[in-house]
């Protein structure tokens, strides 16, 4: 099945929910060469919520997703644009909401494009 997307031409890679237990790291390997990991951080001092992005080596992105507790949800409104495929734009969209005891559920959608030349 390929799934894409209106005007903006998008091939949808995954889409999906994850509960995180413990806000453990979620990890999304593509291939060998392109790794991301999702970690839930509070900031006690600075309570805005924001993410922060970290290179590990030169196959891996730590994406930081600080202060998302909130019970009715954040995201980001606009695909990030993370990195490269095959020749194409990785882009990650996603909301993060909480269910239960603090349990963070993250709803996901990786997509890829051809580049625009504006990226």
């Amino acid at each position: 099945m390929k799934i894409t997307t209106g005007i903006n031409n998008f091939d949808i890679i995954s889409s999906g929910t994850v509960i995180a237990f413990d806000d453990e790291t979620i990890n999304f390997d593509f291939a060998e060469n392109l790794k991301y990991r999702l970690k839930f951080v509070t900031d006690v001092e600075d309570k805005s919520d924001r993410m922060d992005f970290k290179i590990l080596d030169e196959t891996c992105m730590l994406i930081l997703l600080i202060n998302f507790a909130e019970t009715l949800g954040g995201g980001n409104a606009e695909p990030l644009l993370l990195g490269h495929l095959d020749g194409r734009n990785i882009y990650l969209n996603f909301y993060v909401s909480i269910y239960g005891n603090d349990r963070k559920v993250l709803n996901y959608t990786w997509y890829r494009r051809e580049s625009t030349g504006n990226e």
